[in-house]
């Protein structure tokens, strides 16, 4: 947990790396809070503080402190967006996004800032003169690698076609800390997943047999949760069902009852998750306050909500307890939410401290089902029972069609306003067809940082 004395370092270091980074020219001023790069990685001190700054940065709004996951979900046909006359919000909520769209504008610089400060410290950190046992050394050096590799991944699957390996719309890869000149183009599908995949498999390696100290921190079967979805995305089924395997038999981990199922949101660090990151109520996140609020909060007060479709969805599965973590009927016409709804998934009017979910133990049940085909019907069934539906029958689902289609039900059940939907969508190339022609599977690169590599970088067709 944050307290204010690290969340100081955190401002201070965060501004430090952002400066550091072009996109980041909007805070191109003088700072007198700041500390000097230059003197950051001096002591292993600094370089503690460096992580905690890079893990403040995953935190921020435009990332997993809210935007990242909200504005995916949006896009999908999971939510829909609120507000009042705002651009931004109305061109989610109408599928017509504009490379002029500041909620993307903001999830680009704060994705691309947590890379940067990832590089600055896997820049630092061998050196001898910093005097850090090899243990802690090599924990700091795969928590960056995991770190630079989600950024990558996140980068990918949100401005690059993830899920053709022939494609050269990948993004930017960013290995070495960047300066304002410093214009890197996109990297071809391939080469993106390759930096990704040395990246996790490096962090895997030295992170092997470490304890980080909790949920809240990368360890090593957060490492290999990341290769199971990485592989997956990357459509190679058999490596996905491999590292989900490898993370499920680990016994870490387990599923609730269908009794405490909510404990997942209304507890912190539980035994289904394997990596979230935490806030207080010192540090809170965006949660709560763009799908909640309070109770009395209109449509034009409310940033994200739950679409009219996830409940028609939702009426389709009988006694699936995930519709709980939405609510139509007390939203009222007077609020102007009807016919969408709100996620009670984010609860907490006065704390606000709630969790980013980067990785949950249901996730790998769902990648090994879809990895290993029919064959992995158990593990579909697994979930499906603890959350109060009964397992289906082989015969139900005898076709790869009618099985794909039943893990991708459990994934839009499960994963509901966690950021998934889209981009599942996406790499099985069926968002023309579910979300309408002429919806784009990617997001734009906002007009800003193309014209910062002076359009080195090059848009994706279509916007």
């Amino acid at each position: 947990m944050i307290t204010m004395k690290k969340n100081n370092i955190i401002i201070k270091i965060s501004f430090l790396f952002c400066l550091a980074f072009a996109s980041c020219n909007v805070l191109d001023q003088d700072n007198p809070n700041d500390v000097e790069q230059t003197t950051v990685f001096e002591t292993a001190d600094g370089v503690r503080a460096a992580k905690t700054g890079m893990y403040a940065s995953l935190q921020t709004r435009g990332y997993y402190g809210g935007y990242f996951a909200m504005a995916a979900d949006a896009y999908s046909d999971n939510a829909a967006t609120g507000g009042y006359f705002v651009n931004s919000l109305d061109e989610m909520g109408a599928k017509a996004l504009t490379s002029s769209n500041i909620i993307v504008e903001e999830v680009y610089v704060s994705v691309y800032s947590s890379i940067n400060l990832a590089n600055n410290i896997l820049a630092n950190i061998d050196n001898s003169a910093l005097g850090f046992e090899a243990q802690e050394r090599n924990a700091i050096k795969g928590e960056a690698l995991f770190v630079r590799a989600l950024g990558h991944f996140d980068a990918l699957r949100t401005w690059g076609e993830h899920w053709d390996q022939t494609s050269e719309y990948g993004v930017p890869v960013v290995t070495k800390p960047q300066g304002f000149s410093d214009v890197l183009p996109r990297s071809t599908v391939t080469r993106t997943y390759d930096a990704i995949l040395a990246d996790l498999e490096a962090a895997d390696a030295a992170l092997k047999g470490i304890d980080n100290g909790g949920k809240g921190y990368v360890s090593e079967y957060a490492v290999k949760a990341l290769l199971a979805r990485v592989y997956l995305y990357a459509g190679n089924k058999t490596k996905a069902a491999e590292y989900a395997s490898a993370v499920i038999d680990s016994k870490n981990y387990s599923l609730f009852s269908k009794d405490d199922f909510k404990n997942i949101y209304t507890n912190r660090q539980t035994d289904e998750s394997i990596f979230e990151l935490v806030f207080d109520p010192q540090n809170r996140s965006n949660f709560n306050y763009f799908t909640y609020s309070r109770l009395e909060a209109l449509r034009t007060e409310l940033t994200f909500m739950v679409s009219k479709d996830l409940n028609d969805f939702f009426k389709t599965r009988k006694d699936d307890i995930r519709a709980s973590t939405t609510d139509y009927v007390n939203v009222g016409e007077k609020s102007g939410i009807s016919p969408d709804g709100r996620s009670e998934k984010y609860r907490g009017e006065q704390t606000k401290d709630n969790p980013a979910y980067v990785l949950r133990y249901a996730e790998m049940l769902l990648i090994r089902a879809e990895g290993k085909g029919v064959a992995g019907l158990s593990d579909l069934n697994t979930l499906r029972e603890a959350r109060g539906m009964e397992a289906i029958k082989a015969s139900e689902v005898a076709t790869a069609t009618a099985y794909s289609d039943a893990v991708q039900a459990e994934r839009r059940a499960e994963f509901n306003m966690e950021g998934h939907r889209y981009f599942d969508l996406a790499r099985l190339q069926k968002v023309s067809e579910i979300l309408g022609t002429g919806v784009l599977p990617v997001f734009p690169i906002p007009y800003r940082e193309l014209a910062a590599t002076n359009f080195k970088v090059k848009q994706y067709p279509g916007y």
